[in-house]
């Protein structure tokens, strides 16, 4: 378990955060040039392809982004090619799609969220996990079962 600005949160393997994610599309190019230098947060990834396959982790993750990306609805997929991938400068692209900078900034965050929802696609649904969770806690402690340090925590957040 980790602390983020006074919250409690916990670091779920296999499980992308939306802000990796944004991190991911802002320096598309890097993943593209295969770069690991550009976020301290990124997945470890091998500093060079590996001799039997020549896949490193970073080209995976651009793999699984481009994959991610081509899923989008063209409106979407419109926006992250823009912004993203040819970093147009945002007068250049209102111009170019015509839309308003509030439909656009909206735009950019639901291709965000729907990149991420992707990228996280065989995860489970944390808002029924935490339900879940719940539900046991309860049935715990009907039970006069003793709450975990995790339950504990997870307490004031459920």
């Amino acid at each position: 378990m980790l602390r983020y600005g006074g919250g409690l949160f916990i670091k779920v393997k296999g499980f992308v955060p939306r802000s990796q994610v944004k991190a991911w599309l802002e320096h598309y190019d890097a993943l593209d040039a295969g770069d690991c230098g550009f976020d301290e947060d990124a997945p470890p990834g091998n500093s060079g392809p590996k001799e039997y396959d020549g896949v490193t982790g970073l080209r995976m993750i651009k793999i699984m982004l481009d994959a991610a990306i081509q899923r989008l609805p063209p409106a979407l997929r419109q926006v992250v090619i823009y912004r993203w991938i040819d970093k147009a400068q945002r007068s250049v692209i209102l111009q170019k799609t015509g839309l308003s900078k509030d439909t656009y900034y909206a735009r950019c965050d639901q291709a965000v969220d729907t990149v991420w929802q992707d990228v996280n696609g065989l995860a489970p649904n944390y808002q029924e996990l935490a339900a879940a969770i719940k539900m046991d806690k309860l049935e715990r402690a009907e039970q006069g079962k003793k709450l975990s340090f995790v339950d504990a925590a997870l307490k004031n957040i459920l």
